[in-house]
């Protein structure tokens, strides 16, 4: 299978639309890498974004925040992760604490 930009944003659409959760992301990933039946076309985005899902730990959280990021960085070429997660990683977290709170 040759892992391209559109086979990356049809992942990023099923998680956002919780058809998968972040495990299927990562365990694509891990197998994208990994596995011999897998190629990769000719593009830094595609491998940029294989490496970040299989190293979350090193990388960015995935979630639907970031995964929107990832998919509007792979059909646009913009990336905004780095700004996101680095001024506004406390966002999510205070929402939740908002909602559970009932003050929005």
């Amino acid at each position: 299978m040759t892992v391209t930009r559109q086979i990356l944003i049809g992942y990023c659409d099923k998680f956002l639309n919780d058809l998968i959760d972040k495990k299927s992301i990562q365990d694509f990933a891990w197998e994208a890498i990994t596995s011999d039946d897998f190629e990769f076309v000719d593009d830094d985005i595609v491998s940029e974004t294989i490496f970040e899902w299989d190293n979350e730990d090193i990388n960015f959280e995935i979630n639907k925040t970031n995964i929107q990021l990832w998919k509007d960085r792979l059909q646009t070429g913009q990336d905004n992760l780095l700004a996101y997660n680095s001024w506004n990683s406390h966002i999510e977290s205070q929402k939740e604490i908002c909602a559970t709170n009932n003050s929005q």
